[in-house]
């Protein structure tokens, strides 16, 4: 039976790291957009699932088949951009309305927000077929792959990507309960007060390891209390 809910998948993840600049590396960026995503969702009765919890390798088929295999109607795979630009991108299938329809709610929250939306978009190969194997590899699930903002970009804009990056997490969690048809609540005030002066907060320094094996474990286990967790050198 196929829920009308969501998987959330972070994208890369262990010997993937994907992109990387200016502080942000995309793995565990992703990580943490998608943990924070997956417990507001539960906190809506929002049926969902995520690919993985901790910075582990993936390989596209079993990435894939993790999705496929959800029960869930919907995906998004979180995502953060490279190579020159501003703003986030949202892909679609190009043989998906549905899928399209959802981009366009997602980029309209995004730009409530403050954020730069570039395009909503699908893109094909020389196939025809999708060119992500995201959309391509995950059957009947309607995946779309969110892009939110580039880590290379201009310096204010790199920092709007890490201060409000749960702020971006929350409008599209409201898009996609707005979507669906689920009443959605936004967070107790005490915690948007929280989000709003993050970079007003001071920092604590939890540990320090020469192992980053180590490292990696304390932050999966601080990112599961919902503390924002983050490593650095």
């Amino acid at each position: 039976m196929v829920e009308d809910g969501v998987i959330i998948d972070p994208g890369h993840g262990g010997t993937d790291p994907g992109a990387s600049g200016n502080g942000i590396i995309e793995e565990h960026y992703t990580l943490a957009t998608s943990m924070y995503m997956y417990n507001r969702f539960k906190q809506l009765g929002v049926p969902v699932k995520i690919t993985r919890t901790t910075d582990k390798t993936l390989e596209p088929n079993e990435r894939t088949k993790i999705i496929r295999n959800s029960g869930m109607k919907y995906c998004l795979s979180n995502h953060v951009n490279a190579g020159g630009g501003d703003g986030a991108e949202i892909i679609h299938s190009a043989f998906s309305a549905q899928g399209k329809k959802l981009g366009n709610e997602i980029a309209a929250e995004l730009k409530k927000c403050g954020q730069n939306v570039r395009k909503v978009y699908s893109r094909k190969n020389s196939k025809g077929t999708d060119y992500y194997f995201i959309q391509r590899e995950t059957g009947s699930v309607t995946s779309l792959i969110v892009e939110y903002g580039f880590l290379d970009s201009k310096a204010d804009d790199v920092e709007q990507l890490k201060k409000d990056q749960f702020e971006f997490a929350e409008a599209v969690v409201k898009a996609f309960c707005e979507f669906i048809g689920v009443k959605y609540v936004a967070p107790a005030k005490e915690k948007e007060k929280e989000t709003e002066k993050d970079s007003d907060l001071l920092k604590v320094q939890v540990g320090a390891f020469e192992s980053k094996e180590n490292a990696e474990k304390l932050k999966e286990e601080l990112i599961k209390k919902g503390y924002k967790a983050y490593i650095t050198k």
